[in-house]
């Protein structure tokens, strides 16, 4: 008996480390005032083998939401595949103001998500989203 509930609790905790290091849920992501936007909410979830992020939502730099934000719905993150201990990679993502796209490799660890996107080897730009829910 003590066997079953010692291999329980192991599962457990192995279930709760594995859902801190997943960015399944709402995240907004920090970025520069700019446009009147202040940031972005994204939902991540699963998209075949891989996590993918939509934009739910556009908050001016009001705090209200921007009902006029044209990328509402939009995929922003494609492919990211787990590569273990809340490592993210092979994917890329969506810049809405410039129309273009970008490699992208994030961790994600409990409430955060820290992410490097590249143009190539040299040109990348850092940022950071924080789990709403």
């Amino acid at each position: 008996m003590k066997k079953y509930l010692a291999i329980a609790v192991l599962l457990i905790a192995t279930a709760g480390t594995a859902m801190a290091n997943s960015p399944t849920g709402i995240w907004q992501l920090h970025r520069s005032k700019t446009n009147g936007i202040d940031h972005l909410n994204v939902q991540f979830g699963a998209c075949g083998n891989a996590v993918c992020a939509r934009i739910i939502e556009a908050i001016g730099v009001n705090g209200r939401p921007v009902a006029s934000y044209p990328h509402v719905g939009k995929t922003i993150i494609r492919n990211m595949v787990h590569q273990g201990g809340g490592k993210y990679a092979g994917g890329t993502i969506w810049d809405p103001r410039r129309d273009k796209t970008f490699a992208l490799e994030m961790q994600v660890r409990g409430g955060r998500i820290r992410a490097e996107a590249c143009a190539n080897a040299v040109l990348c730009r850092s940022f950071r989203w924080s789990r709403i829910r």
